[in-house]
């Protein structure tokens, strides 16, 4: 993906959050957001393995023992940040204390329904905690690019591989522009496309 584009879609996913709020980043593009939100005004980022405060990857050689997010990669801590138990961290999901869930999707629906954990006939070990943060934020972002590798869009109509959840996602945010899903419909808020 053009850099140009990527750093518009970070800006504009950005843009959606406003101080004080939690927030939840997932895996692929998503988790490069935590470079556009670091200046929002008490941001905590939640994570799924018991930390609410992550910060960015540390600088090398800066790397703590043991400090890492939910995709085992080295982070670091903002200030005010605390740790608990991963079960303390999705009772926080279940009881609605996620403002936005920023995750990386296969297919989204026009209903805002979420397929983003396998592909037919593909191995894989699990949706982690995907399901629990598409029900349980209260706006769901997806992140993704328009289409997949063989050309195909990513925005359907229905989905066709198997769902994570049903009629959570908000807003779509790809290469092409800013989309709010609304009376079973993708609408277009803002195009990313050159004139």
């Amino acid at each position: 993906m053009d850099l140009q584009l990527e750093q518009r879609m970070l800006t504009t996913a950005a843009s959606i959050v406003k101080p004080g709020m939690i927030i939840n980043l997932g895996f692929g593009l998503p988790t490069k957001l935590m470079a556009f939100v670091m200046n929002i005004p008490d941001v905590f980022v939640h994570a799924e393995n018991g930390i609410l405060g992550l910060g960015p990857p540390p600088a090398a050689g800066q790397e703590q023992s043991g400090l890492i997010n939910p995709a085992g990669e080295a982070a670091s801590a903002m200030d005010g940040c605390s740790y608990f138990d991963s079960s303390h961290s999705f009772s926080m999901i279940r009881r609605g204390c996620i403002d936005i869930a920023f995750l990386g999707a296969l297919q989204v629906g026009s209903n805002g329904d979420l397929a983003s954990w396998k592909v037919p006939g593909a191995r894989i070990s699990g949706m982690g905690g995907a399901r629990e943060l598409a029900y349980g934020a209260k706006s769901v972002v997806v992140l993704m690019n328009h289409t997949d590798r063989h050309g195909h869009l990513k925005m359907m109509h229905r989905c066709t591989y198997p769902l994570t959840a049903s009629g959570v996602v908000h807003y779509v945010i790809t290469e092409k522009g800013f989309f709010h899903i609304q009376n079973d419909d993708f609408q277009l808020v803002d195009s990313f496309e050159m004139p």
